[in-house]
């Protein structure tokens, strides 16, 4: 009597396992089907037309290895609040070496408030470096200097142990020699776990009202992630930057031996634009290092931008 309960018991737990595993390819099945069939829902300008670029640049090293998504880690509480109840006390420190000697800088606290909850507050600086002042008659007159500053203050909300949401307000201010702008922008998120090891996220970024007559550069994005084996995990992200007229697949992965983590991700632009084929794949390849401990983790991105150069990004994200 006690082998045949043992055997039922073994039995339906097979079961359930086969039931989460068919699941789970389902799921994958209609993401991977939305990514190949969705339409171009762009309705913005062009390419260029947004204000505050800085927008874009991810927050952290680990996200912009794995091709700029932000579902992967929780290093992602830079720029998803969707992560941020389930993040301990946390700060996350950034720097990026840009191309022309251009500077980022990012800072990121996140302190939970319970269980359930927490707060992330955030400061990001873009120095552009010092720039030539011209006359109309093409003479210089000296340099000046430009820089974009965003101040964001996010809240993270976990409903029960499968799914979570944030909302995120931005300060944005841009200063060009004597002349400043500024504005504000929102965030929304959401994120839904399956199990431990596989999950999705949905959100709208940088929503708001233009500024100085600019749209900001809102983007949508659908993103899943998950394990492959015991060591290694792929992110899958759809994008659409639609004030800009740019919808995005993003395709990435990353790999761990002991402490060492390898990152690698691609970005397939879905709105095809006059480019130099010989720069677009390298462009739109990333790549990065990390060494995580439990309380600490220092991060690298390789950020390559074709003819124009390379970023450099570095992070370290201390846990209390």
């Amino acid at each position: 009597m006690i082998a045949k309960l043992k055997f039922l018991m073994y039995t339906k737990k097979v079961e359930k396992s086969e039931i989460q595993q068919n699941m789970k390819i389902k799921i994958l099945s209609l993401l991977l089907l939305f990514f190949l069939i969705c339409p171009d829902i762009s309705a913005g300008n062009g390419i260029g037309s947004t204000a505050f670029q800085i927008l874009t640049i991810p927050m952290n090293a680990s996200d912009a290895a794995l091709s700029n998504t932000n579902i992967a880690n929780l290093s992602s509480v830079t720029s998803n609040p969707a992560v941020i109840p389930f993040a301990p006390y946390m700060l996350v420190l950034t720097h990026a070496v840009h191309i022309e000697n251009t500077g980022y800088s990012a800072a990121c606290f996140n302190v939970p408030v319970n269980k359930n909850s927490g707060i992330g507050v955030s400061v990001v600086y873009f120095d552009m470096g010092t720039l030539t002042r011209m006359s109309e008659t093409g003479i210089e007159q000296g340099t000046f200097g430009a820089n974009d500053k965003v101040i964001t203050l996010s809240y993270g909300l976990k409903f029960n142990e499968s799914f979570s949401a944030g909302i995120s307000a931005k300060y944005l201010q841009q200063k060009i020699d004597d002349v400043s702008y500024s504005g504000y922008a929102g965030s929304l998120s959401g994120l839904y776990l399956i199990s431990d090891t596989f999950y999705i996220g949905s959100g709208i970024n940088n929503f708001g009202s233009k500024v100085n007559g600019f749209d900001l550069p809102t983007d949508f994005y659908l993103a899943v992630t998950g394990n492959v084996s015991e060591n290694s995990s792929v992110v899958a992200q759809f994008d659409s930057y639609f004030n800009d007229d740019i919808n995005d697949l993003k395709l990435a992965a990353e790999t761990k031996f002991e402490n060492l983590r390898f990152r690698i991700g691609y970005r397939f632009p879905l709105v095809k634009n006059e480019v130099d084929d010989t720069t677009e794949f390298i462009s739109n390849l990333t790549a990065g290092l990390g060494l995580n401990f439990d309380f600490l983790s220092v991060d690298y991105a390789w950020l390559p931008k074709g003819d124009v150069g390379t970023t450099h990004m570095f992070t370290l994200v201390v846990k209390f």
